[in-house]
């Protein structure tokens, strides 16, 4: 299924997903999965774009007990910065953000750590 996240930006997400919306905040799930998606927008009208690595940085400073893996990721954003670990509680999480001149985009996937592909999942 498609969806319009905003003027600028669509994805595609399985069928049967829960949407929720809170603030800048647009999180999507199935009904009884522990596992989740969350994205975030920023538009920038005048200025300079904080660089994905940095934005990064800043959101993991954040963060205590992680020890985060970074990958590679497939976009075709001009500026992009991924991440992965898993938290105290067991939870695998996934961080990107993809970053133009004009918008960041920041994705969140979190899913129980016990041995799930996230391919799988989302």
């Amino acid at each position: 299924m498609r969806i319009e996240i905003t003027k600028s930006y669509t994805i595609d997400i399985p069928e049967n997903v829960i949407e929720d919306v809170d603030g800048t905040v647009t999180s999507y799930w199935k009904r009884g999965e522990d596992s989740a998606l969350q994205l975030s927008s920023i538009y920038l009208r005048t200025g300079d774009q904080i660089p994905a690595q940095q934005r990064m940085d800043e959101r993991l400073a954040r963060k205590e007990n992680v020890s985060p893996i970074a990958f590679q990721v497939e976009t075709v954003a001009p500026d992009h910065a991924g991440i992965t670990f898993v938290d105290e509680q067991g939870t695998l999480w996934l961080y990107v953000y993809l970053v133009w001149s004009d918008l960041s985009i920041f994705a969140t996937v979190f899913v129980p750590h016990d041995g799930i592909n996230l391919r799988d999942t989302w």
